[in-house]
């Protein structure tokens, strides 16, 4: 008899006890993943990466201002096995870590500060309404995360973590944007503490016309933190606020996209976005003990005018999040023990109203979680972590009728890491994830679908000497019940349908590497190769054993030059290429061919001159015509294919210049 969830997490923590490894000696390993002095919250605590046997990349405010990007989603297209789509025009992109194709979103968890802000709808996580200029840095933990945060990290978890005040410092900056399609930008931001007391606060404007016709943009957002400082912790109080509004253009055929990539395939199509987000915390420690609490609320309004229908959505969460970090010694190592629980309530609510058809819908998902993760040490360079979860989920749907459903799920993950002689590393890690459906996937069902599930396994090397870093990860996620959107062309509802689709797998490998070779100048390049089939059986009545799932590409690979002219002057060249990849909606794999590879170089220079700091950036150089996301028809009656694909062609060439007026600490 296989044990249960409970009983699994009883094992995790035993096991971890046994081992009583070490991560002593970690640090120097793991300086190839980030950067020293870096600290990280990948534990749900403020924490140096080295104590971590779970490997972290790390994006650094500095890293960020010399990207030239000004979207968190283009930021993170540069980063090793991400794919980042554009399929409604929208600046909230589809993040998508290790090929999820189209349900990337509800596979990449993405948090800010350390609470969910992945949507529990079928969108994007609002990354719009944080400014790039308020993150401090961005956490990467790849494949990771199912035991500490919850459902929907089997791709991984990005923690996104914005700047604060700092105890008798002050510092702010005021800075503005210009650039192609009437591209135009304000910002500033100020952050002042004394000893008790700090503030921070930031407001943003951008707007634009956009590459695409019928697709201007205009954005708004505001927010902040207020600190108290305790002797021995720290009390806070964040708020965010966003409005966007957005015109839509819709798909093109690839034969208008070729005669004209701007053109519009909708007119008069548009969406409004507001968000607000308010959250709690405190951090205290006590008798050696750090005692954590996270609460917050968030809501998002999105009303929108598509296929001649208006269409309003409501979704707001209220989330509890208590823990506590337990550090110990015994028997000559030292161990970490982590132990906490999740809250969250999620209520939906839906009207779409159009002359031949109109529907009403609410829904509701509670989850309640209790985790544990244990770390340990030992002096020979070895660190183990072991930890597993325990997660409720409750759901509720109203629409045709009312359907509920009630699950037990588990996560567990058991990571090793080994220093070795000779500056290498070799780590390894097994683990179980999962992912509820979200709200809206269970529209128009007659039974709710059932929760997905993940075997997943990773083993990799690391190796690093001075500056020079290399890291090589191969890993597998074998997937049950994978969700999966079908579009309405092949289902008798125009506007598609969820399912769960039979077993798949996502299988790759991860090469990345960054070396000075002078002074000045630093390389840095990337590898990937992802592949994601089905294992087995039959979809939507093709027998698709062995077929790829749609929109992964197999090969993509990165690489940048870095040039320090001198203290002012600093030239930074990348180039990104994606390769080859089946259309939306071709799991059957009989359209016959895939959607075109493509590589984009990015230019970008930068000077500073005291508090001045400007830069001029060229994205995509060389104007190559794209589309991240394209999609087949397929007849329901017939299953014909329709033999011209249809896509969302992507920005051409695009040029900005950046004035910042950085003042204080």
């Amino acid at each position: 008899m296989a044990p249960s969830s409970t009983a699994r997490l009883a094992i995790a923590a035993g096991v971890s006890l046994v081992f009583n490894s070490s991560v002593a000696n970690a640090r120097d390993i793991l300086a190839g993943i980030t950067a020293p002095g870096i600290v990280v919250t990948a534990s749900r605590f403020d924490d140096a990466p080295a104590r971590l046997p779970i490997g972290v990349s790390v994006i650094t405010a500095g890293e960020i201002a010399d990207s030239g990007v000004t979207t968190i989603p283009e930021l993170l297209a540069r980063q090793p096995g991400f794919f980042v789509r554009d399929n409604i025009g929208s600046p909230n992109k589809q993040i998508d870590l290790r090929g999820f194709g189209a349900t990337g979103d509800q596979n990449t968890l993405i948090l800010l500060n350390g609470q969910r802000i992945s949507e529990n709808e079928q969108s994007s996580a609002d990354l719009a309404s944080i400014p790039l200029a308020s993150i401090e840095r961005i956490e990467i933990l790849r494949g990771s995360g199912a035991v500490l945060y919850g459902g929907g990290a089997t791709g991984g978890t990005i923690n996104i973590i914005t700047k604060t005040a700092q105890p008798g410092a002050m510092d702010g900056s005021v800075r503005a944007t210009a650039g192609s399609y009437a591209t135009f930008g304000l910002g500033a931001s100020l952050r002042k503490a004394n000893e008790h007391f700090g503030i921070s606060v930031y407001g943003d404007h951008l707007q634009s016309d956009n590459y695409r016709r019928e697709n201007a943009l205009r954005q708004q957002n505001v927010g902040g933190e207020l600190t108290w400082f305790m002797p021995k912790g720290r009390a806070w109080l964040r708020f965010a606020g966003g409005q966007q509004d957005l015109r839509l253009p819709g798909t093109v055929t690839e034969i208008q996209a070729a005669a004209d990539p701007r053109a519009a395939g909708r007119i008069g199509e548009n969406m409004g976005l507001d968000t607000s987000v308010v959250a709690i915390g405190a951090l205290q420690n006590i008798a050696g003990a750090e005692f954590a609490f996270d609460g917050g609320y968030r809501e998002r309004k999105s009303r929108s005018f598509q296929l001649g229908g208006f269409n309003d959505l409501v979704g707001r969460v209220v989330n509890v999040a208590p823990r506590v970090r337990l550090p110990y010694a015994a028997f000559g190592a030292a161990n970490t023990l982590v132990v906490g629980a999740d809250w969250d309530d999620w209520d939906y609510g839906n009207n779409f109203a159009a002359p031949l058809f109109a529907s009403t819908a609410t829904a509701s998902q509670t989850n309640l979680a209790g985790y544990v993760q244990h770390t340990s040490e030992l002096p020979t360079g070895t660190s183990v972590s072991i930890g597993g979860r325990q997660h409720r989920s409750t759901t509720q749907m109203r629409d045709f009728g009312v359907l509920d459903q009630e699950r037990d799920l588990g996560a567990y993950e058991f990571a090793l890491r080994q220093s070795l002689p000779g500056d290498f590393a070799v780590f390894a890690k097994l683990g179980q994830s999962f992912r509820m459906p979200v709200v809206d996937e269970n529209r128009f069902l007659a039974t709710l679908l059932e929760p997905q599930k993940s075997k997943d396994r990773e083993l990799g090397l690391q190796w690093q000497r001075d500056r020079t870093r290399v890291r090589l990860a191969v890993f597998e996620s074998r997937l049950t019940n994978e969700i999966n959107f079908i579009p309405g062309n092949l289902e008798i509802s125009g506007f598609g349908t969820n399912t769960n689709l039979p077993p798949t797998r996502r299988r790759g490998a991860e090469l990345s590497a960054t070396s000075p070779i002078t002074e000045a100048v630093t390389l840095a390049g990337s590898y990937s190769w992802t592949d994601a089939t089905f294992r087995e059986g039959v979809f939507q009545g093709f027998e698709v054993t062995g077929n790829r799932i749609p929109l992964v590409p197999r090969h993509s690979a990165t690489a940048s030059v870095t040039w320090r002219i001198d203290q002012r002057w600093q030239l930074t060249t990348s180039a990104r290429y994606t390769g080859s990849q089946p259309y939306d909606n071709d799991q059957a794999g009989g359209f016959g061919r895939l959607m075109p590879s493509y590589t984009l170089v990015d230019l970008v220079g930068s000077y500073e001159d005291g508090p001045w700091r400007f830069r001029a950036s060229a994205l995509n150089l060389f104007d190559e015509r794209y589309a991240s996301w394209g999609i087949v028809r397929i007849d329901s009656t017939t299953r014909a294919y329709d033999p011209v694909a249809r896509v969302y062609p992507a920005a051409g060439r695009t040029m900005f210049l950046t004035a910042e007026y950085r003042f204080g600490g």
